[in-house]
Parts: C-alpha cells; structure tokens; sequence
C-alpha cells in the first residue's frame, strides 16, 4: 500500500533557490505530513527557528532513505536552535560506521554547539557513544562551563595535543 505525499505548491522551487524564506514559509504552510523526505528538508529548513521543522524531521525519518542523514544534521541543527536535545538525531551519524561525510559534519555541528548549548543538554551528552577527541571536547567544554578546575586539569592530563587540551588549558 502506497501512502501519498503531499505535492510541492507552484513556486516553492523558485522561492528555495531565491532564498525566500518567508515566502517558502508561506507556500508550505498549508502543506500536511506525510511529505516526501526532500521537502521535508526544504520546509525543515525555513523553518529551522521553529518547533515545527523538528517534529517534521523526525516524522519523516522512517522513510528517508539515504536522505536520513541529511535529515537528521537538519533536525539535530534545529534541535540546537530550539535549545532541545540534538543527541538522538546525531548518534546515528556519530558512529564510526557511518559515512564519514556526515559524521564529519555531525562533529562540526557538535563542536560549533559547544558554547551555546543548555548546560543540561552538555550534560546528557552520552560520553562513552561519542569519538573520544569529541567526548574529551565535551568535558571539556562541560568543566569550563561548570568552572571545574579538577576537570579541566584531568582533560589536559589525558592528552596534551588536541583541542579538547587545548580550550583546556585555555580556560
């Protein structure tokens, strides 16, 4: 049995590769889930700021194929935005047996997220599913914010020449 997907309204390609926002906000408004995995990330997109791109992206995962990726640094992003918790979406990227294109990527989202993200958030952080450089990032980032110094000093110890050592021994 074959579920229908909902049909991009005239216009929206144009206004996505004009980087109308608003006006992609408003032509996919009226549009229901289930929608197909590539405008979901065209709608996810414009709607980054909002709670609606998440539960879109997630909705849509199921289906994604080998959009999944894409879909999930999307909703991870957004997570971040919300100041929700983006670790479901980037587990799955972050395992050393994914592409490594968007673990890479899931890394970068990861690092830039560092200073912004709740303090709760840093601390549901699943230390041990993380690549370890980007667990020790992590507490480190986790020790500096809490002004841990018995923490900071235990990143240093551990292992001098990567950058989680390095915004260490800053901090």
């Amino acid at each position: 049995m074959s579920v229908a997907t909902a049909v991009p309204p005239p216009g929206l390609a144009a206004a996505v590769r004009a980087g109308r926002w608003e006006e992609v906000r408003t032509l996919a408004a009226p549009l229901t889930p289930p929608l197909s995995p590539a405008l979901t990330l065209v709608v996810a997109r414009a709607e980054r700021d909002r709670g609606r791109a998440l539960a879109l992206l997630r909705a849509a995962l199921p289906a994604a194929g080998q959009l999944a990726p894409a879909l999930r640094l999307e909703a991870a992003s957004a997570a971040l935005a919300l100041g929700a918790d983006p670790w479901p979406d980037l587990l799955p990227l972050l395992d050393p047996h994914a592409p490594a294109a968007p673990r890479r990527a899931a890394v970068e989202l990861v690092r830039d997220g560092l200073g912004t993200m709740p303090l709760h958030t840093l601390q549901a952080a699943p230390l041990r599913r993380l690549p370890k450089p980007l667990g020790r990032e992590v507490r480190a980032a986790l020790a500096e914010r809490r002004g841990d110094l018995r923490a900071l000093r235990a990143v240093v110890g551990e292992r001098q020449d990567d950058l989680a050592a390095l915004g260490a021994a800053r901090a």
